[in-house]
């Protein structure tokens, strides 16, 4: 087992691991100038720059420059990287002792960002300029209010319907705070992710050899991409539906994924949902005592979670669904139209079908009457006169 391992197993959450690991090949490819694909490369490269006589806080300090300036990265996230940083390089006996120097290097943390939750037309319109994929993706952070990476997690059979609402069990291994929780979607997202799953494989299939890698197509999770890619399709939607602006300050999008979170538990206080219901449903917990004596089960869960799903859902509401009512009707008469005109249309196709036999005997019949009349006049010594043919 490799340091990095040994270092990432003390952790019960499959995220954070994921996240720890992130951040040490982050720094490791800025520190050496190379990409890692695989981590055997990577332990050894680190386990020979623990070995070398470098100023690990100058180190560091650059590499906060570079967070900043080239990254674009916001302050709270900057601290983040340098604080795991500094806990991995401390686990393998590199102590790392702050100076005054090195902490105002450090960017002061605040809220650069502000974030609200978007207007419901907005959501819409988002929704609505959404290919399949990311539509089914969409639903499933607006109406379950999941983190990202817990849903690029789950897998089909993780997905259950009950009481006309889909059930998801998420596992401890994908949670944050490494707690298992029940989560539930609208019968919107299971129609959309009904009409994903339909398409997945050709979809795949088409798109693999492009820019997808080769473990896309053995990744069996309903959505089988990294997340830098999942953004990427995400900016490209943005981009499509007019919100593609980025906060003063930040590389950070207006709307993000995240946002979606914030969006769902606004979604839910509104409609009248139980505090601890709406935190237990999100992985949070309003106090110790609800963390110690509420254990909510399906059926509390969905009791309440009914309450949001009119809200919570984005596109067939009330006025949807006369829209398409009126258009089902339009479409229903065209249809009938379409027979009606078709049949006429065959009709005059036959006439005019018996119309050009009827032409084509006549015309028999003058060459006939022609040739005759030929005979005749040589018979008779008579000169020709051609019978134009009518």
């Amino acid at each position: 087992m490799t340091t990095i391992e040994v270092f990432l197993k003390r952790f019960r959450s499959a995220s954070a691991k994921k996240e720890y690991h992130h951040i040490i090949r982050q720094y490791m490819e800025w520190i050496n100038n190379t990409r890692y694909n695989d981590i055997k490369t990577l332990d050894h490269d680190f386990n020979r720059y623990l070995k070398s006589e470098t100023n690990f806080l100058q180190n560091l300090s650059d590499y906060i420059f570079y967070l900043k300036n080239t990254k674009k990265y916001a302050s709270g996230t900057i601290h983040g990287h340098i604080k795991k940083i500094k806990q991995f390089l401390s686990e393998n006996d590199v102590e790392i002792i702050y100076t005054q120097k090195f902490k105002k290097q450090l960017p002061k943390i605040e809220n650069i960002t502000h974030d609200v939750a978007p207007h419901s037309e907005d959501v819409k319109k988002i929704i609505l300029s959404a290919r399949p994929m990311m539509r089914s993706l969409l639903l499933f952070l607006i109406s379950g209010g999941m983190r990202i990476n817990e849903l690029l997690s789950l897998h089909p059979e993780d997905i259950g319907e009950r009481s006309g609402v889909g059930i998801i069990h998420l596992d401890k291994s994908i949670t944050k705070n490494g707690k298992p929780r029940i989560v539930c979607i609208t019968p919107e997202c299971l129609h959309f992710y009904k009409e994903w799953m339909a398409k997945r494989e050709e979809y795949i299939k088409q798109k693999k050899d492009n820019y997808f890698s080769n473990h896309v197509s053995e990744n069996k999770t309903i959505f089988p991409f990294a997340y830098n890619t999942v953004r990427r399709m995400f900016d490209t939607t943005l981009k499509e539906a007019g919100f593609n602006k980025k906060h003063n300050g930040s590389n950070r999008n207006i709307i993000h994924f995240h946002l979606f979170r914030k969006y769902f538990d606004t979604m839910c206080f509104m409609s009248g949902m139980s505090d601890s219901m709406r935190y237990a449903m999100i992985g949070h917990a309003s106090n110790k005592m609800d963390r110690i004596y509420i254990l909510p089960g399906e059926e509390m869960l969905i009791q309440e979670y009914l309450k949001a799903v009119p809200k919570l859902t984005v596109l067939t509401d009330i006025e949807t669904e006369k829209q398409m009512h009126f258009y089902k009707n339009k479409c229903e008469k065209i249809d009938i139209s379409m027979d009606t005109l078709l049949s006429q249309m065959k009709e005059q196709a036959d006439r005019i079908q018996r119309q050009d036999d009827i032409l084509q005997e006549m015309n028999k019949t003058l060459q006939v009457y022609d040739q005759a009349i030929k005979i005749y006049q040589n018979q008779m010594n008579i000169p020709q006169k051609p019978i134009a043919a009518k």
